[in-house]
């Protein structure tokens, strides 16, 4: 009795340790102290890597890169540069002299192109563009013989070629003067000083070293075929 006793009781003790050791390895508990063991365990296999062997590759080798978006910048058109429009003006006093105040009378100037080379005529005239400019009279050393003015409020181009006593006296007081020269003839005197007074001014810009393009009229102040004065431009 004894021994069979003995033999049975230690049959249930292996069967329990059986059914624990594989409720162990089965299903573990939670408790991680339970798990440090077999962790530690060199002859136990890593989960992990064992998943890994039979999956293939883990899932960041697998990740295709999208491609990176690259941006362009807008490109601007440049502009194409235009001439430099270095503007300058002084203020002058300008007068007109024709035919008849002209000294001695007539269309004779002091510094013709005859004798001038940056002279335009060989006598007094022009139609005021920047090719053929109007001719006026000045001081030498306030202007040089050649320099052309361009006078914004009658449209013209005008060139010095001619000497001005009134002009030298009035620049020996620092006054800039200038006097321009209106188309005219021998007749009808009156309505050319009418005229030449008309389109005085006091002071008055004008536009030193032009560029070429400014607005220009040709049309004469003064008509000396049908004797008008031109009212304004």
């Amino acid at each position: 009795m004894n021994s069979t006793f003995k033999i049975t009781a230690i049959s249930v003790l292996l069967v329990a340790a059986i059914i624990t050791l594989r409720l162990f390895i089965v299903k573990p508990s939670n408790n991680t102290n339970l798990i440090v063991p077999l962790a530690q365990d060199e002859s136990t296999i890593n989960v992990n890597e064992a998943t890994n062997s039979i999956s293939g590759p883990t899932i960041a080798s697998t990740i295709v890169p999208q491609p990176t978006s690259i941006l362009v910048p807008t490109l601007t058109p440049t502009p194409s540069p235009t001439p430099e429009d270095n503007t300058k003006y002084v203020d002058v006093y300008i007068t007109y002299y024709g035919w008849p105040d002209n000294d001695p009378p007539g269309n004779k100037i002091a510094y013709p192109k005859n004798n001038n080379s940056k002279a335009k005529h060989d006598s007094a005239g022009g139609k005021g563009t920047y090719e053929d400019p109007v001719t006026f009279a000045s001081d030498k050393d306030l202007f040089d013989v050649g320099t052309i003015l361009y006078i914004p409020y009658i449209k013209k181009y005008v060139v010095m070629e001619d000497q001005c006593a009134t002009c030298e006296e009035n620049w020996e007081e620092g006054k800039k003067h200038i006097d321009i020269w209106m188309d005219s003839n021998d007749d009808n005197e009156n309505k050319l000083y009418d005229c030449q007074e008309h389109w005085t001014r006091t002071k008055i810009k004008v536009e030193t070293d032009p560029l070429k393009d400014r607005e220009v009229t040709t049309v004469p102040l003064f008509d000396k075929d049908d004797v008008e004065c031109l009212n304004s431009v």
